[in-house]
């Protein structure tokens, strides 16, 4: 049984019928032009900041980069669509959610798990740390390592500077994984324990007049 041809011309939305199935155009004066726009989008003959044409619905829309030839997602995910023939979906490999994707190289579902995805990058390259092994550090913490916080908007790694004074480490001075306001604390102090006994000499108030540590050497006055 023959199959028709029931799409359309990429380029100029004219019928298909009576074509090959995996017919795109429909004929070679389509596919000359669409081969051409598509090489200027490319290599950059289109400048960023523009008003052009979007690959797909023909409506006009303004391009925030060289290579943006489509107004919305769902322009770039239908035209995917047509070019392997069809719906085929995928799961998301950070979350396993199954989704339409809008090019091969579409693999994360949404930004959320696009930031996750930065955030594992991240730990291999500068702590060589694996997200199972991040999760299982801070799960054995129960929280922050000093302040046990459960929940935080920004956790950091902390690593002894003393092995290495820098973002990347080697991954064996890892010391455990901190709140954004720990960490900070930390740095500012210098990763110093002297400054850090100082600080705590100085909150419960055990430190004598004139001592490093005291109020301006001020003698404090009783305890009410």
């Amino acid at each position: 049984m023959k199959v028709e041809n029931s799409g359309s011309c990429a380029h100029c939305k004219a019928g298909l019928e009576g074509l090959r199935i995996d017919a795109r155009y429909c004929g070679s004066r389509c596919r000359i032009l669409a081969t051409k726009q598509r090489r200027r989008i490319r290599t950059g003959a289109f400048i960023a900041g523009t008003e052009r044409e979007c690959l797909e619905c023909r409506s006009k829309f303004l391009a925030m980069f060289n290579r943006h030839a489509y107004c919305k997602d769902s322009c770039a995910s239908a035209a995917y669509q047509r070019r392997v023939g069809g719906t085929k979906n995928r799961n998301c490999e950070i979350c396993n959610t199954e989704f339409t994707p809008n090019s091969s190289m579409h693999r994360l579902c949404s930004k959320a798990c696009i930031r996750v995805r930065q955030r594992h990058q991240r730990l291999a390259a500068m702590y060589g740390l694996t997200a199972e092994a991040y999760e299982e550090m801070l799960s054995r913490q129960g929280g922050c390592a000093i302040c046990q916080a459960k929940e935080s908007d920004r956790w950091a790694v902390d690593h002894d500077h003393s092995c290495c004074n820098g973002d990347i480490t080697c991954g064996k001075c890892i010391r455990g994984i901190l709140c954004f306001p720990c960490n900070q604390a930390l740095g500012l102090l210098k990763d110093s324990p002297e400054n850090l006994k100082r600080a705590l000499s100085y909150l419960t108030d055990s430190n004598e007049p004139g001592q490093a540590g005291s109020v301006y050497g001020i003698p404090r006055g009783p305890k009410p």
